[in-house]
């Protein structure tokens, strides 16, 4: 099977009926990429990927098998009917999940570390807390708080 580095352009849900969605990459292709393994992408990152390539009714199909190295870390692919991460809950779910895998995955990009599962289940749990909060229409500190803390005077 092909091994190419991509760098995403667009990453693409499944059209209504469809099976799979894709990422694009910077050069126009698409590569096929199952429902629950789109989350690890992320436009702008660039992926070392495992794909095969099939030819189907005169058209080039190419479908990630496997993420070998990028942003996104490893992942061995799907079966057809694989649940979705956020399978059997909202949507907004799924927007909470790609904030959090997100946000953790750019924390640690590069440093080649991972913390102990407490840790991690620590900023997961604050992550989602804080993408839910972010969208509350009530604020947990009234406006004129922050206002004041704005207005203080300088010590010097």
């Amino acid at each position: 099977m092909p091994v190419e580095q991509v760098t995403v352009a667009y990453v693409n849900p499944p059209k209504d009926g469809g099976k799979k969605g894709s990422i694009k990459d910077m050069h126009g292709r698409y590569f096929g990429v199952w429902p629950d393994k789109l989350a690890l992408y992320q436009k702008g990152n660039t992926y070392e990927i495992e794909y095969d390539v099939e030819e189907y009714q005169g058209r080039t199909y190419r479908n990630v098998k496997r993420i070998i190295n990028g942003a996104g870390g490893t992942h061995a692919p799907s079966g057809r009917g694989a649940p979705t991460p956020a399978a059997g809950r909202g949507m907004d779910t799924k927007s909470v999940e790609m904030a959090v895998m997100g946000i953790i995955g750019r924390a640690f990009q590069g440093t080649g570390t991972i913390p102990d599962e407490a840790a991690l289940t620590r900023m997961v749990r604050t992550l989602r807390k804080a993408w839910v909060n972010g969208f509350n229409d009530e604020l947990s500190h009234p406006p004129e708080q922050y206002e004041n803390e704005l207005n203080d005077e300088v010590p010097f």
